[in-house]
């Protein structure tokens, strides 16, 4: 993923196989997704974010770059609820997983019966 430094959405944009975050002081635009397991940036994973990014956000023309990031995001069957008495799980998000986040956290609330406006 990247982080540049530009003008932010007021709040998520999804369009296709990425996204688009608010941060501050700029804009996190997601992500790509590798099988296996290598670690850092590469230069493939870079042109694709570049390319998709003109493609999809032409509004971050002259966005200036701030940084590359990377993380293991694990594919799988999505899943939030209770896998035994008291331990509760959330995952196979994969690299959406910051784009559920709020869903997730409503929906684990609800499980623990703790009403949304309390948190």
């Amino acid at each position: 993923a990247l982080l540049l430094l530009g003008e932010a959405p007021p709040g998520p944009l999804f369009a296709g196989e990425g996204y688009l975050l608010p941060r501050e002081g700029g804009v996190y635009l997601g992500a790509t997704a590798r099988e296996g397991f290598g670690e850092g940036v590469d230069l493939f994973g870079l042109r694709w974010l570049a390319d998709y990014a003109h493609e999809r956000f032409p509004a971050l023309e002259g966005a200036r770059f701030r940084e590359a990031v990377f993380g293991f995001r694990p594919l799988g069957e999505l899943f939030v609820g209770e896998v035994e008495e008291g331990i509760y799980a959330a995952v196979g998000h994969g690299r959406n997983g910051v784009l559920l986040a709020p869903w997730t956290a409503k929906r684990l609330l609800k499980l623990l019966g703790v009403a949304d406006d309390a948190a």
